[in-house]
């Protein structure tokens, strides 16, 4: 076999491969291979490819066939040309950061012969080195770390790839986790109303749905569908009671992938008592204990005990924190709550 100019060239030049066969028992039937597999309708002694690309890098065999018996040659053919991205990856790769946390990012791309890498462009997190790791003979991983220190500092870093033949400029796009929940934390005066938004960071979110996830300590209490606009989900909570505290986490999902955001907001509840549970125990002799659990938030300023309406004055009560049950959403959750007794 023979490889016309040569067998290493560059990005779309044409590149003729001849099959030179020797025999006296005729038909000789000629098969042509990339890596292997047959190139349909390829069946002369000359393999013409008028425009070579990078996807037509590799090993290339002549088969020869005849009533007798089957020979085949092989022939790698080398292309050189820039680095581009990997197949399937997208222009600009989006990684979660959290502040003050180093933040791993990888991108794979092609080029022959290996490439060089620099910054460019920065937000101004501190980067690391990076580093370029041969996957195979023209792919390779382009990998290193970015620490960041503030706000301000999420956003578009960029990346240089470059060889003699051309170059490319690598978009890293860090956001604060693919769905972030805004607020955190957010206390609510009974009756009134509040609002939670979800966020999900991604270039395309239009065929996406959100879910909102209400729970307590880990206790699945109800799915709620918020108000969904572009790439925003917002809940409302109307005329705010108990049963609305707990932790709020946020779903995004498409037909092949789902993304939950890592932090739930936390929701407080600030009004009056709520009764949780009351007992009454039979000491020995005459003695009887009463006591009672119930919710507080903010914590009680003082516990009064009265007797047909008579404020008691003594010492034999007490007061402490503890966990108590309340029921929510038709589920029984634990709570932190207070107890207080009277003997």
């Amino acid at each position: 076999m023979r490889a016309e100019p040569s067998s290493v060239m560059e990005e779309e030049s044409s590149l003729n491969i001849s099959c030179f066969t020797e025999t006296n028992t005729y038909p000789v039937k000629i098969q042509w291979l990339f890596e292997g597999n047959i190139i349909p309708e390829e069946n002369s002694d000359v393999l013409y490819i008028d425009k070579v690309n990078r996807n037509q890098f590799g090993q290339y065999s002549c088969r020869a066939m005849n009533r007798v018996g089957t020979q085949q040659a092989n022939i790698h053919v080398t292309v050189k040309y820039k680095p581009y991205l990997q197949k399937n990856e997208s222009d600009s790769q989006s990684f979660e950061a959290v502040i003050n946390h180093p933040t791993p990012v990888e991108v794979l791309i092609q080029s022959f012969p290996r490439p060089d890498c620099a910054w460019t462009k920065t937000k101004g997190g501190k980067l690391a080195n990076i580093k370029v790791t041969p996957i195979r003979r023209d792919v390779f991983a382009v990998s290193s770390t970015i620490m960041l220190q503030k706000e301000s500092q999420f956003g578009l870093y960029w990346m240089r790839a470059r060889n003699p033949y051309g170059i490319l400029d690598i978009k890293i796009n860090l956001v604060s986790r693919v769905v972030s929940i805004r607020p955190l934390k957010i206390n609510c005066d009974v009756s009134s109303t509040i609002e939670l938004q979800c966020f999900v960071n991604l270039n395309h979110s239009s065929n996406w749905t959100s879910l909102w996830l209400h729970s307590i300590k880990g206790n699945k209490l109800q799915e709620q569908s918020g108000i969904t606009l572009g790439n925003k989900s917002t809940l409302t909570i109307a005329f705010c009671d108990f049963r609305d505290i707990g932790d709020y986490t946020c779903t995004w999902s498409s037909k092949n992938k789902i993304y939950s955001s890592t932090y739930p907001a936390t929701v407080a509840v600030f009004g009056s008592p709520i009764l949780a549970s009351q007992n009454v125990d039979l000491q020995t002799g005459d003695g009887v204990l009463l006591i009672v659990k119930f919710y507080s938030v903010p914590e009680p300023i003082s516990i009064v005990w009265l007797e047909n309406d008579e404020r008691l004055h003594h010492n034999r009560s007490s007061f402490m924190r503890t966990i108590i049950a309340l029921k929510i959403s038709d589920t029984e959750v634990n709570v932190d709550g207070f107890s207080t007794s009277l003997y």
